[in-house]
């Protein structure tokens, strides 16, 4: 029996592939990446990328925790896209450590 898939757009042919990399820090500095131009309506990021997170133990009563998030990237041009890792430094009571990671993406743009 054969599958298909609903709420699919077809696009048409690949135009351009570019992969894209960027160091994402936990106190959510936004990282602006430079790529070859593309028309932003028919083009779209695919992230693989590696999650910053933190860590660390409540300092009132020693329990530990952790938690990771991965960035959000956009076009902010036809030659930018800003990787932008959420804000993970903001707990002011707990005793913690963090990490840093490296996005990775891919911007396809599409012929239509």
């Amino acid at each position: 029996m054969g599958r298909t898939i609903t709420g699919a757009t077809q696009l048409g042919n690949i135009k351009s592939i570019q992969h894209i990399t960027g160091s994402q820090s936990v106190n959510g500095t936004n990282v602006d990446v430079t790529i070859s131009a593309v028309n932003t309506s028919n083009s779209i990021i695919i992230s693989n990328s590696e999650h910053s997170g933190e860590y660390g133990d409540d300092v009132g009563d020693g329990r530990t925790w952790g938690f990771n998030s991965p960035a959000n990237a956009s076009f902010t041009s036809t030659t930018n896209v800003r990787i932008d890792p959420d804000d993970l430094g903001q707990h002011s009571t707990y005793s913690y450590g963090t990490r840093s990671a490296t996005f990775y993406g891919t911007v396809i743009e599409y012929e239509l």
